[in-house]
């Protein structure tokens, strides 16, 4: 089994979402990667759910760059406010075998990812 990647999106939209799922799936999986879109952002995850998201493979992606908006959709949820969000976050990521993970968003979402990549 490959190793897998987990794209998703927070905070609020702009333009070329899709572009850069569409640019980091093609090359994860070039590079021998699997590919798992987590919709709206890490709202699911802090719940601890594992259902809401999807393998994306190249024909997924290869022309949503002319769609606006994002396909995983997007959320401001935040699972660094509270311990128990950020290890629900942590679980799901683990039990979805997500070993790296691409977060598309601002300054908050790039804070919410480096905190989780020191866990």
């Amino acid at each position: 089994m490959p190793e897998r990647l987990g794209i998703l999106v927070g905070g609020g939209p702009a333009p070329g979402i899709n572009s850069v799922i569409s640019a980091a799936t093609i090359k994860a999986i070039t590079s021998g990667l699997e590919v798992i879109g987590i919709y709206d952002g890490f709202e699911h995850l802090m719940k601890g759910r594992t259902d809401m998201v999807r393998q994306l493979t190249i024909p997924d992606v290869s022309r949503i760059h002319f769609d606006g908006g994002s396909i995983l959709r997007t959320s401001r949820a935040n699972p660094t406010k509270t311990q128990q969000d950020l290890e629900n976050t942590v679980k799901a990521l683990k039990e979805l075998g997500i070993r790296y993970l691409v977060t598309i968003g601002g300054p908050r979402t790039n804070k919410i990812w480096k905190t989780l990549s020191r866990l």
